[in-house]
């Protein structure tokens, strides 16, 4: 199977298909569209060959019952979503490629450092994980 499309939620939604996840329930494909960063719709990517699912997928449960009560897991999830791109001023090298990769523009150079607008920021980690010095972390 391969993927006409050339975004990323596409990929993402047709393997969420795959292992039998309807896409508009997962939240990060719901940001992303509200975005305008692709579209999850089936109906809107093209598959060259055959889909198919995965066989004997096992799922966990979606809706959050299973965590919804549990205190401890409910911190730290929401301590996740208030994380935000620190820049290492000793290991930054100013390239930019944070900045041109951030998917929301959060990111902006100022004095040859990528700076974050913090309600910009979607906490998606892609800047973490494309700065090619590792200079990138979240706090």
């Amino acid at each position: 199977m391969i993927l006409a499309s050339d975004n990323a939620v596409a990929l993402d939604a047709t393997i969420a298909r795959m292992m039998g996840i309807e896409p508009g329930r997962l939240r990060f494909l719901q940001r992303a569209g509200e975005f305008n960063l692709g579209d999850y719709d089936a109906d809107k990517i093209d598959i060259i060959g055959e889909f198919e699912k995965l066989a004997d997928f096992k799922l966990p449960p979606l809706g959050g019952e299973a965590i919804a009560g549990n205190k401890s897991i409910q911190d730290l999830l929401f301590s996740r979503s208030l994380l935000k791109p620190h820049i290492d001023r000793d290991e930054c090298t100013g390239c930019g490629t944070c900045v041109e990769q951030c998917p929301v523009s959060a990111l902006s150079m100022d004095d040859n450092l990528p700076g974050v607008t913090a309600e910009t920021c979607i906490t998606c980690f892609y800047c973490q994980e494309i700065c090619p010095e590792k200079a990138n972390t979240l706090n």
